[in-house]
């Protein structure tokens, strides 16, 4: 019931309009992939450090307004940390993605951005929940490929670092 009253406030509360994003420049970008998926970042040359996103920074500042830090019964933009913590704000930055943001790729993004934005405040266990009615869509296929590719890719990348160790660890 909650995360119902505050996506009834969203729109209200969404101050700015999101411009669209910007297409990438480099043409390769734009080949499908369907054999090696990307995340989202990496398929549109984008850095989750230095390219923002205005979708994702649109839904925080209007989740702030409508979700209270508990014990303190305020919120602002500026608790980053504390805000990342809370399941339901999680909750209320997906729902206002898949509404506010341009296009499946911008989604995902968004929410990639979101989650770095969080563990560059400390919180590594923060997460933007996607609605159920998104992830049944194609935007939500999308958004579960670049997720499924970010995963496999960090577990190569984890069994790779084991096999490096072990080969040094034998040269010893």
């Amino acid at each position: 019931m909650r995360l119902a009253h505050a996506l009834l406030a969203l729109p209200f509360v969404l101050a700015q309009s999101v411009p669209p994003p910007s297409p990438p420049t480099d043409q390769s970008a734009l080949s499908p992939l369907a054999q090696h998926p990307l995340r989202s970042s990496d398929e549109f040359g984008l850095s989750i450090v230095d390219h923002r996103s205005t979708c994702f920074e649109a839904c925080h500042l209007a989740a702030v307004k409508v979700v209270l830090l508990p014990k303190l019964g305020i919120n602002s933009g500026v608790f980053v940390a504390r805000n990342c913590r809370l399941p339901f704000w999680g909750e209320v930055v997906g729902a206002c993605l898949a509404m506010v943001c341009r296009s499946a790729p911008d989604v995902a993004y968004a929410a990639e951005y979101g989650q770095a934005w969080c563990e560059r405040a400390g919180t590594s266990n923060a997460s933007i929940v996607l609605p159920e009615w998104y992830l049944e869509t194609p935007g939500g296929a999308y958004y579960q490929n670049a997720m499924a590719s970010s995963a496999a890719r960090v577990a190569f990348s984890v069994s790779l670092c084991a096999l490096t160790l072990a080969l040094v660890l034998v040269s010893l």
